[in-house]
């Protein structure tokens, strides 16, 4: 039997989502924006030509955050890195390989935990995140 959402109704299904290459280079490249010394940065500034379509839902893994709301300012599609994401860049931390969602809401993670040079076997901190645009 189908789940529904107890406020609105609709049916809802459980969903996964793997950490990706793609969602890495986003990673990286909101790592290079935050060294210019501001702290949020719209989607399409970080995202550049898409690299990746799936990095939204590395906020479930706690690596990104949207700007929260402020009454009167527009902060839609402003997102940072966290300092969980940047100990994640810097090889400092394992994460699980999957999320489960259900709606918006965490039902699990699963798989086994992995680095980011596992992910992106080429990966080299100094040169993908220190020296990368410079």
């Amino acid at each position: 039997m189908a789940k529904h959402c107890e406020t609105c109704g609709q049916q809802v299904g459980e969903y996964k989502y793997k950490m990706s290459k793609g969602a890495i280079r986003v990673l990286q490249s909101l790592f290079q924006m935050q060294k210019t010394g501001y702290d949020y940065f719209y989607y399409k500034d970080f995202n550049e030509y898409g690299k990746a379509c799936d990095w939204p839902y590395m906020r479930y893994f706690g690596v990104v955050e949207a700007m929260p709301r402020v009454k009167g300012q527009n902060c839609t599609g402003y997102w940072r890195l966290t300092e969980k994401g940047k100990q994640f860049l810097r090889g400092e931390l394992l994460l699980p390989t999957t999320v489960h969602l259900e709606g918006k809401t965490v039902i699990q993670f699963s798989g086994d935990d992995v680095s980011v040079d596992s992910l992106v076997p080429e990966w080299n901190y100094e040169r993908n995140v220190l020296g990368a645009y410079a």
